[in-house]
């Protein structure tokens, strides 16, 4: 629902993760938070002021989006570099890479989906990554090399998807 931030039918939602592979059942049980009853529970999506639109996006969901390569963990070079698990990062950043690398959506429903996997894949990284200076990565990190693929899909998907959604949502 974000960067619009406009309200969306709950069956579009439900339709979209029907997408990527989310029974219907489980998908109106995670949207249960659009309706007035738990709008409090629910952190991306609230009820709205017409209840048959759906779900709109609340305050919280749009503060913690992320969208984009992350920011400083603030953490001591040292102090990271001892307590981090380098190869687990690699690792992850490898599987992103070999995930997305060779990806060519078929058409705009493929494009839209790839685009949520692969901005939901990413989102994980600013848990796993400390953002060590380059002195202390491998040669050729994997971390580089997917913020680059990143990048490159964001610039050439972000607007078919965009098309794509607003077609669903109306």
């Amino acid at each position: 629902m974000l960067p619009r931030g406009e309200p969306v039918w709950t069956q579009v939602l439900v339709d979209v993760l029907g997408q990527l592979g989310v029974e219907q059942k489980s998908a109106r049980q995670a949207l249960k938070g659009c309706s007035p009853r738990t709008a409090r529970a629910a952190e991306c999506a609230g009820p709205c002021p017409s209840r048959a639109i759906g779900c709109c996006p609340t305050a919280p969901c749009a503060a913690s989006s992320f969208v984009g390569p992350f920011g400083d963990t603030g953490q001591q070079r040292a102090m990271v570099a001892q307590a981090w698990d380098i190869a687990e990062v690699e690792a992850a950043y490898v599987e992103f890479l070999a995930s997305f690398s060779d990806a060519a959506p078929a058409d705009p429903a493929d494009l839209f989906t790839h685009q949520i996997l692969r901005v939901h894949a990413w989102r994980r990284f600013p848990f796993l990554d400390p953002k060590l200076p380059s002195e202390l990565l491998p040669a050729r990190w994997a971390g580089s090399r997917a913020a680059e693929l990143f990048d490159t899909l964001h610039g050439r998907w972000q607007r078919p998807a965009r098309r794509y959604w607003q077609k669903l949502s109306g």
